[in-house]
């Protein structure tokens, strides 16, 4: 329950710097729980009711549900391999260029800077 509200509502890219270098990594640790480690906790419980003799699903009313959220389970795992999993390193990846991107100065703005510098001391120089 935890790494899903963390997903929702917590973000990862804004905050105080301490929480800004851990953040991608709790992020992470969360969303490989939600579509990882749970559906996989889940399918071992499909697995083993399915296997044990002690439990003949045709006559437990959990039959639909277990097959349901097998379905489900799978399918969380799916999607993980074929978007998410994607998406998640092209966002990481954009928000670290960002992240470089604004610690870094400008150019033009350098240039100009120095640009106007130099013209101020030429006005002051003539004048």
């Amino acid at each position: 329950m935890f790494a899903i509200v963390f997903i929702i509502f917590v973000t990862w890219k804004r905050g105080p710097t301490w929480y800004l270098r851990i953040s991608p990594y709790i992020y992470f640790l969360a969303m490989f729980t939600n579509y990882i480690l749970l559906p996989l906790f889940n399918l071992g419980v499909f697995l083993y009711f399915t296997i044990h003799p002690d439990y003949d699903l045709k006559q437990e009313p959990l039959e639909s549900w277990v097959i349901f959220f097998c379905i489900v389970c799978f399918s969380r795992l799916i999607e993980y391999v074929s978007t998410v999993r994607k998406l998640l390193s092209e966002d990481y990846a954009y928000f670290k260029a960002m992240k470089k991107r604004l610690a870094e100065p400008v150019p033009e703005e350098t240039e100009a800077a120095g640009e106007n510098k130099e013209f101020e001391e030429n006005q002051a120089e003539e004048g």
